[in-house]
Parts: structure tokens; C-alpha cells; sequence
């Protein structure tokens, strides 16, 4: 069933409500560098750390799946990527420095990455596809995409609904929720009143499904599919969250950089502070970012957001929490993990042109790092665009890997 995963995300994708269409033939001049043997990387390091990595296959370590747990709402292309139990289903798109994608200003592609050997293929499979927002509705990567693997299945949204979808001949899906909530702000936010009970993600952990909308949150219990009431968190639009499943609590971060914590117990919403983003619970540790003139440092604090202390100096604003390692970048296009116990500090990759964000998966042994390298001719001057990779590390540090994906057909 999983084999036939393709004709799956052709389906899903036409489900979201991100819908813009458009498919053009790309000439081989349109947008796209020549990775032919004109254009090598100088920095011998790279060079020998992609010749071994591409000499052995991925060979993921998967157990225990049943859904992506790890997911978590952000406007970056990390959030649109998804992990289930054979593949890596990745968004090859682009973010500017304050985190805004401008995916539909590029040409982008959605890949499927095989976890045990590493094989990289596009989910467009229509020839000469140039990716963009012309007129061809059939290409899947002009299309919103806001789901998560979910055992043979893929759940996705359609307008304010939870669609279950198994496999290509699963035409219509299956509806397993409605969403029936909205506020004031979702009426004066959505020109189309068609759209005032969508909501912007989800997030699937144990019994319950946890939904992000615009400017509220809800539980859903799993077993039932019957809603909790809602929460109100601010009135601006919700851009990132977090889960506390052990503790029934909800981190949320608005587009002024406030920062709010849910307790779905209670029901209570309280301030933790301004200037503050990219929220991960870890332990009985909350991790954040602070916006400070471009650089984000990463911080630690309480749950409750009391002795928060600044743990990076130079973060970013994609990071993954693994087996008490944090793995980020920098704004110098270095690759790290520090672990929380030791404060070691080790880089895996450096020279990093941009980076895309970094994903994981709670069944999985690796974390993935997406991001764009520009190649440099004999001089060591740069030739041509930047073009991507994924670099990919075992938890514990070990096994690096990295791919070139750029080109790819």
C-alpha cells in the first residue's frame, strides 16, 4: 500500500486548503544550474564528507511508529515535512532571513527520501515540470501542503476538516473531524467566510490531536473524535506551537512575537513574555528563541517560563531536541548539536549557504538538516546558485550523511 505513496500526495495535496495551481515546461535555462563537471566544491573537507556519506546507505533506525509525533506548527518548509515508517517526505523550498517562505515566489519541489537507503525522488513525476504557478493544476508542488503520516495513512486538512486518506483509489478520503469553531478574529481575518473554521495545523500525540488555528487551539480526543471547547489565545495570528502532552499544556507564539502557554486543564492562557519564538518543550524544560537584530539566541527556562537563561548565543530559528542533544545551525552556516548534559559542542557541517530547517521523528534514530551550498570553481569563487542538500546525523552524533538533491528527476 505504502508503495503506492505517489499517487497518495497527488491526492492529499489537492485536499489542502494552500490550493494555487500552475505547472509549466521548464527549459533547461529556466531557473536551474548545471551540476555537470564544471562546477565542483573546492573545500576538500565537503568534498570528502559527501564522497563518504554517498558511499553507504541511510540505514535509518525506525521503530515504534504509528504517526509523526514530532511535527510541530512553524511558517518554515520544515513544517510542511513528515516522516512515516519507509520514507522522508521533504519540501525543497526557500526561507528568508526572518523566517518568511517564499515558496511561491520560487521554483520548489516536494522530495520522497527512502530512510534505509537514501534514494531521493520527486513526487512530481510529470515530465519537463518547471515546479511554478502557471496554469497545470496536476503538479503537487505549486499546492499548500499541511498533513502528517499516520500509520498506512496520510490525515490532511480540507476546509476546517480532518481527511484521512489510505490510498490512491481513496478518492473522496475520509472525513474524521469537523472543525465547527471560530472567533471575531477569524470573521475579520478571512475575506471568505468559507474559510472561518479552518485551522492551520495539527499535531497527533497519543489519545489526542492537538489543532492550531489562527487565534485559538483545541484537543480532540482520538478514540471519539469529539472536540474539547476551544481556547482563545490572542487576538493576532497564531505563526508557531508546541505540544506538552505529559503536562495537557499547549506553547503558542503570535506574529508580534508573544508568547503564551495553554493549560488545557484549566483552560488558562498566560503571557510569558515578548520578543520571543520557536517553542519546544524537552523534558521539564521549555527551549525558545529571542529576536535580536537578526541573530536568534536559543534559551532555556521552566515550564512556566521563569529562569530563562540564554543557551546559544548565535541559534537560529529551526532546532530538534534528541536523546539530550540540541542540533542547530548558525548564522555562519555551521551545523551543530550541543549536548545539555556536557555542553560539548560538536559541528558536522560548515560552509552552509542557507538553510531550509531541521526535522525529526520521534520512531526514528537521525535528524535531518535541509539547507542550499553554493558550489565554487578552481579559485574558489562562486559559480552558478546555491543548490540543496540534506545533511543527516544519527542522534548520538555519529554516521554523518549528506545528499545533493538539486537536479533530480
Amino acid at each position: 500500500m505504502r508503495r503506492k505513496i505517489l499517487f497518495l500526495f497527488l491526492f492529499i495535496f489537492c485536499c489542502c486548503t494552500l490550493l494555487l495551481s500552475g505547472c509549466g515546461k521548464k527549459k533547461a535555462s529556466d531557473g536551474y544550474v548545471d551540476l555537470g563537471d564544471d562546477y565542483t566544491i573546492t573545500d576538500d573537507k565537503l568534498l570528502e564528507k559527501e564522497e563518504e556519506s554517498n558511499s553507504v546507505p541511510l540505514n535509518t533506525v525506525i521503530d515504534n511508529y504509528s504517526a509523526d509525533m514530532e511535527r510541530r506548527y512553524f511558517i518554515n518548509p520544515s513544517a510542511a515535512n513528515t516522516f512515516d515508517d519507509k520514507f522522508f517526505y521533504l519540501l525543497d523550498g526557500y526561507v528568508g532571513s526572518d523566517g518568511i517562505q517564499y515558496v511561491f515566489d520560487q521554483n520548489y519541489q516536494y522530495y520522497k527520501i527512502n530512510l534505509k537507503t537514501g534514494d531521493v525522488v520527486p513526487l512530481c513525476n510529470i515530465p519537463g515540470c518547471a515546479h511554478d504557478v502557471n496554469t497545470n493544476p496536476d503538479c503537487i508542488n505549486v499546492k499548500g501542503f499541511s498533513g502528517t503520516a499516520a500509520g498506512d495513512a496520510f490525515w490532511t486538512q480540507s476546509k476546517g476538516s480532518l481527511v484521512e486518506v489510505k490510498d490512491e483509489n481513496d478518492e473522496k478520503g475520509t472525513t474524521l473531524f469537523t472543525n465547527s469553531y471560530h472567533t471575531e478574529f477569524e470573521e475579520n481575518y478571512f475575506e471568505d467566510k468559507n474559510n472561518i473554521r479552518n485551522f492551520a495545523d495539527f499535531s497527533v500525540f497519543e489519545n489526542y490531536i492537538y489543532f492550531t488555528a489562527p487565534s485559538y487551539v483545541f484537543r480532540v480526543n482520538r478514540g471519539t473524535m469529539t472536540a474539547e471547547p476551544y481556547i482563545k489565545v490572542c487576538d493576532n495570528r497564531i505563526l508557531a506551537s508546541c505540544v506538552d502532552a505529559k503536562n495537557n499544556a499547549m506553547y503558542a507564539v503570535d506574529d508580534i512575537a508573544e508568547l503564551f502557554k495553554i493549560d488545557f486543564e484549566t483552560g488558562d492562557v498566560i503571557k510569558l513574555g515578548d520578543n520571543m519564538g520557536s517553542p519546544c518543550v524537552y523534558g521539564d524544560k521549555l527551549y525558545f528563541t529571542r529576536y535580536n537584530k537578526g541573530i536568534r539566541p536559543i534559551c532555556v527556562a521552566n515550564l512556566d517560563g521563569s529562569n530563562d537563561e540564554e543557551l546559544i548565543a548565535d541559534g537560529c530559528i529551526d532546532y530538534i531536541i534528541k536523546d539530550g542533544k540540541l542540533f542547530y545551525y548558525d548564522s555562519k552556516g555551521f551545523f551543530k548539536c550541543l549536548d545539555l548534559e556536557t555542553g560539548e559542542e560538536t559541528v558536522f557541517y560548515e560552509s552552509l549557504y542557507d538553510v531550509c530547517g531541521i526535522s525529526s521523528a520521534s520512531h526514528i534514530d537521525r535528524i535531518f538538516l535541509h539547507g542550499k551550498i553554493c558550489k565554487g570553481d578552481d579559485e574558489g569563487d562562486i559559480a552558478g546558485m546555491p543548490y540543496s542538500v540534506i545533511v543527516s546525523v544519527r542522534a548520538d552524533g555519529s554516521d554523518i550523511w549528506v545528499k545533493e538533491i538539486d537536479g533530480i528527476e
